[in-house]
């Protein structure tokens, strides 16, 4: 087995990515303690789309 130094650049890209999955962690575990939580951002989330379908139909071309 090979082992390399680890290159500063990759360093950070680690710490970053553990960094986003601790943190999308504990937003799914906030998000799952409550239903009433988990209903009004997804249903934040299906406005958004609509939102998002509605901008792409009316500004295209």
């Amino acid at each position: 087995m090979v082992v390399r130094a680890v290159e500063p650049e990759c360093a950070g890209a680690w710490v970053d990515a553990d960094l986003r999955g601790q943190g999308a962690s504990a937003a799914r575990t906030w998000l799952a303690g409550s239903d009433r939580r988990l209903s009004v951002i997804g249903g934040a989330g299906g406005i958004a789309l609509i939102g998002l379908g509605l901008t792409v139909a009316v500004t295209r071309h």
